[in-house]
């Protein structure tokens, strides 16, 4: 009798500790509150822009861009950027968010604001959402982005959206 209430105890314990013998087997959580993930870290960002919807991506002739991305615990996001499209001091560090969305997939996105007008760029923010994937390991990954540029406080971006394909690798 001693060793049934023993048993029955252990289990009301772990069924009202949120487990349950389905979600244990279940292996890892996917949510930003799931850490440590293999994306946390320093990383360097080679960044290719293509034309949005074409299969294989038709890449465009453009200056290779350099950012580094630290994705932080609980899904913080930090960016800073080499794009020679921007004058020193004309657009800001990135801050943003991720979170997993599978076993070596993750989601991310970050806003700069842009400081001042150029021949490129409307004084305002930029936004980047990417999809990223894991590599054969966990120390580099690659990604599709989407990047709009908005003007000042407007919900529409004002431009079509661009399209990047990324590769990165972890900063030691």
């Amino acid at each position: 009798m001693n060793m049934k209430m023993t048993l029955m105890a252990a289990v009301v314990a772990f069924i009202s500790a949120g487990y349950s013998p389905a979600g244990a087997a279940d292996g890892i959580g996917y949510g930003r509150s799931q850490a440590p993930a293999p994306l946390e870290g320093a990383w360097r960002v080679s960044i290719a822009p293509y034309v949005c919807g074409t299969d294989p991506r038709q890449m465009i002739n453009a200056p290779p861009v350099v950012s580094y991305l630290t994705f932080g615990p609980s899904g913080t996001l930090s960016e800073t950027t080499s794009n020679p499209r921007f004058d020193p001091g004309q657009r800001g560090p990135g801050m943003g968010y991720w979170y997993r969305t599978g076993r070596t997939q993750y989601r991310a996105a970050f806003e700069a604001f842009i400081l001042s007008n150029n021949a490129a760029y409307a004084k305002g923010r930029q936004r980047v959402e990417q999809d990223m994937v894991f590599d054969t390991d966990d120390d580099s990954w690659s990604s599709d982005a989407r990047v709009a540029f908005y003007a000042g406080s407007s919900p529409t971006p004002v431009q079509t959206p661009a399209c990047a394909f990324a590769t990165a690798v972890r900063m030691y």
